[in-house]
């Protein structure tokens, strides 16, 4: 493969992401939102990945005006598309729902501040659903008499006789029947209503239906409360690090048996570059596809001595170096939608030599008579483009990135059978 070829394939990558991030950076919908005064101002919010429930917002009074940024004690509510969030100072309650993270106490740790609440239904009964940075889901009801109450359900363990047992915490089903104990024919709904927005949702309407109230307002997708991504997301950042390189010379004996028989020592050199993460709007935090643009090195010496008896020998200094942009196409999962994001990465790697180094000094003795000369380890027939793969993981700790890589390259830019192995240690930021 040509040299030309791979800048092709470079350029087309740049072209692809980059023309991908002008359109996923054009994120902002129409929209208003109401201040604490009362008053609504209509513009144009930020809207895109909210597998969480947004701690702020991005708002424009116009599109190419600078964004003012909205927190929960800012504003009464803000509106985008047909979504609604009000402003409410609320409980949160730590509440774990599996097995793997139960509680190992029946009393939940909880924390009270003002949060944007996700308005599910609106009236005299109001019935708001929040997502944590855990990815739980919370609801919250409020009523006229009564103060807005966040719905508990969790799952802890007890030690009983020297077992340790699971319990579940279905308290939102008592405070269900207190809160809507204006219809006596609910019990028997609630009690078989599991903490499910479907469910929950049901229970709602059905007391209107009881009392014949009015419902207001009325979010239409009862299988998915949560905000959707009306577009991808890319995000672009920028990371250095250093990469530890073994090369490996495996093929048998022949023209090149003074590299194969010398022992060339690991190399550390610094690597750095940028990153394009594509999130897809599918893929629900869950996963993106990454494209690494980077510079990376390598440098190897060693000597090799053939002594055929006490004044015959053939002595080789030799030096190979070469510093590569490399493209790296990867698929990256991540194992939570917190803040804190571990992840696991796998791809390939498609890099082409910028420089390159290839010297060798030949020292020879023949019944005393020592000739030298100076010339290339592989005479000049290196290869310009080197592949392979690539895994790895890391943890995305909000806009930084902490990640270790393995690259194997089976097919080296050398002329022999050979491969380089590779252990990539980078920190990065993300911009956006």
């Amino acid at each position: 493969m040509r040299f030309s070829l791979v800048f092709s394939l470079l350029l087309l990558s740049f072209s692809f992401f980059f023309s991908t991030s002008s359109t996923a950076q054009n994120n902002y919908v129409p929209g208003y939102i109401v201040d604490n005064s009362g008053d609504t101002t209509h513009g144009y919010i930020e809207y895109y990945e909210w597998a969480i429930t947004p701690s702020k917002i991005s708002f424009k009074k116009e599109t190419n005006t600078d964004p003012v940024v909205y927190h929960a004690d800012d504003l009464l509510a803000f509106q985008l598309n047909n979504y609604i969030y009000q402003s409410r100072f609320v409980t949160l309650t730590y509440s774990p729902r599996s097995p793997d993270n139960a509680l190992e106490s029946a009393t939940p740790k909880s924390e009270s501040s003002k949060l944007f609440l996700f308005l599910l239904i609106d009236g005299n009964i109001t019935f708001y659903k929040y997502f944590d940075q855990f990815g739980n889901d919370h609801y919250y009801i409020e009523t006229p008499t009564d103060s807005i109450d966040e719905l508990l359900y969790f799952k802890y363990y007890q030690v009983e006789n020297a077992k340790r047992i699971l319990h579940t915490n279905n308290k939102y089903k008592g405070q269900l029947l207190f809160h809507l104990r204006a219809c006596n024919t609910l019990k028997s709904e609630i009690l078989d209503a599991a903490y499910e927005p479907g469910d929950l949702h049901r229970v709602i309407t059905s007391y209107y239906n009881c009392t014949g109230d009015t419902i207001t307002y009325q979010y239409r997708n009862t299988d998915n409360f949560s905000a959707k991504r009306k577009r991808s997301r890319v995000k672009i950042g920028l990371f250095a690090g250093v990469s530890t390189t073994k090369i490996s010379f495996v093929s048998g004996e022949g023209k090149y048996n003074y590299v194969l028989r010398a022992d060339f020592k690991n190399s550390t050199n610094p690597v750095f570059g940028i990153q394009i993460n594509a999130e897809p709007a599918k893929a629900s935090g869950r996963w993106g596809i990454i494209m690494d643009v980077l510079v990376k090195s390598y440098s190897f010496s060693a000597n090799y001595t053939n002594t055929w008896d006490v004044s015959n020998y053939d002595s080789y200094d030799m030096k190979m170096a070469a510093t590569y942009l490399s493209v790296n196409p990867m698929w990256r999962y991540y194992f939570s939608k917190t803040r804190i994001k571990p992840y696991l990465n796998a791809g390939g790697y498609l890099a082409s030599v910028l420089t390159k180094v290839d010297e060798m000094y030949h020292e020879k003795d023949v019944n005393g008579v020592i000739t030298n000369e100076n010339s290339t380890v592989f005479d000049d027939q290196t290869r310009r483009v080197d592949y392979g793969f690539t895994i790895g993981g890391g943890v995305k700790i909000y806009k930084f990135n902490l990640d270790i890589r393995y690259n194997y390259g089976g097919t080296s830019i050398y002329p022999v059978n050979s491969n380089t192995q590779s252990i990539l240690f980078m920190l990065g930021f993300i911009f956006n």
